[in-house]
């Protein structure tokens, strides 16, 4: 059996056109679209402008000139690609992108930023009432530190490695090791603030 071609195969196969250019990027697409949507719901987009920053993410990669030599990590920067084409579409549309609210965190993302950035166990007998001041939380606090957010996300979530994230931040490794250990202090700090009825063992300190 073949093997999967990577990432950055495909993207040299749409650096250099013509018709496997076409078919690399819809391979592309099948691997990366559901998780793309799937995170820009959870940073508070609707469905249709979700499916449209997506859409215009992968358009990019067509019609600008990529150079595939230049890119070191390829899964990050097809998640960079798909930033710039999310910031352009905020800096676009003066419209409300949507109500976090009505895409809420699932329940392992809120036990999985719970446990590892609070370094406690979560607790899970008010499930649903931690669900919705954690979404409320998470739609202020990624209003106020987006990059914050977004890296925290990419972190806990998707399970970024340093390396990746560094590659997506466009920051030395060291940078975005201190980054990431201050994205993890606010985060504490606004969750105790805002949720102080779920702070794990009812002393998770701000600033911790």
């Amino acid at each position: 059996m073949a093997e999967e071609p990577q990432d950055i195969d495909l993207l040299a196969r749409v650096e250099h056109g013509g018709k496997a250019a076409s078919g690399a990027l819809e391979t592309l697409y099948i691997r990366y679209a559901q998780r793309f949507f799937s995170f820009l719901r959870k940073r508070g987009l609707n469905k249709e402008d979700a499916e449209e920053v997506i859409q215009k993410t992968f358009v990019n990669l067509m019609t600008r000139n990529l150079n595939t030599s230049s890119i070191q990590n390829a899964r990050a920067y097809l998640w960079r690609c798909l930033r710039y084409a999310w910031q352009d579409h905020l800096r676009a549309n003066s419209t409300d992108p949507g109500s976090f609210a009505e895409n809420p965190m699932d329940e392992e993302s809120v036990l999985g930023l719970l446990d590892r950035l609070s370094n406690e166990d979560a607790p899970v007998d008010d499930m649903l009432g931690l669900r919705d001041c954690l979404g409320r939380m998470w739609a202020q606090f990624s209003e106020e530190h987006e990059e914050r957010a977004t890296a925290l996300y990419l972190a806990v979530v998707e399970g970024w490695s340093r390396e990746d994230l560094a590659e997506f931040l466009e920051r030395s490794y060291g940078a975005t090791r201190e980054f990431l250990s201050q994205c993890r202090k606010r985060f504490v700090e606004a969750f105790s603030k805002m949720c102080p009825d779920y702070v794990p063992g009812g002393h998770a300190a701000a600033g911790r």
